[in-house]
């Protein structure tokens, strides 16, 4: 079954470093810190923690059916639309087209439904 065809997804993470889920090293001394800087903009940096891995996991079993391509956030979002919940601006990003899904401990609120 090749449903989506080797579809290749952009994907986020909220710009947060929760530990063990979600996070991205500071390059400079290889720590993980508490509030993402640039690091979190840079893409090279990959992102680690065990939603990354259960994401490529699931690639894995598809078999080449889909891949992730794992990018930053809108700085917009995060900023400026949504400066205080970067889970709400990842959200945003989903919704304005800008990424096809965000990966991370984010879950349904009455904001995020409007």
């Amino acid at each position: 079954n090749n449903l989506l065809g080797g579809e290749s997804m952009m994907a986020i993470t909220a710009a947060y470093n929760i530990v063990p889920y979600v996070y991205k090293r500071d390059p400079t001394n290889d720590n993980i810190p508490v509030v993402p800087g640039e690091e979190y903009y840079n893409d090279t940096i990959p992102h680690e923690g065990v939603h990354i891995n259960y994401v490529r996991a699931l690639e894995k079993i598809s078999d080449g059916d889909f891949t992730t391509n794992f990018v930053h956030g809108s700085k917009a979002s995060i900023t400026r639309v949504h400066p205080g919940s970067p889970g709400n601006a990842a959200v945003q990003d989903v919704a304005d087209g800008l990424v096809d899904i965000a990966v991370g401990p984010i879950w349904i609120t009455g904001d995020r439904l409007k």
